[in-house]
């Protein structure tokens, strides 16, 4: 048996900065503050499409009244 997998998109910080409409210094900070998950390849952050949308949903969430 085998497992299905389907691959998750990965945005560097720049990516997500472009997304978000932000400077990449943002998105860092919202790394260190633990508000949007990440992890490092060779010393860069990354972002999985999920955390993004995660991140995404929360914030929506966070405008209504």
């Amino acid at each position: 048996m085998g497992l299905l997998m389907t691959e998750e998109r990965i945005y560097t910080v720049r990516e997500v900065a472009e997304r978000l409409r932000v400077h990449p210094k943002t998105v860092r900070k919202l790394i260190a503050r633990g508000e949007l998950m990440s992890f490092k390849v060779l010393g860069e952050y990354r972002i999985k499409q999920g955390a993004l949308d995660q991140f995404m949903r929360e914030k929506t969430q966070d405008q209504q009244p």
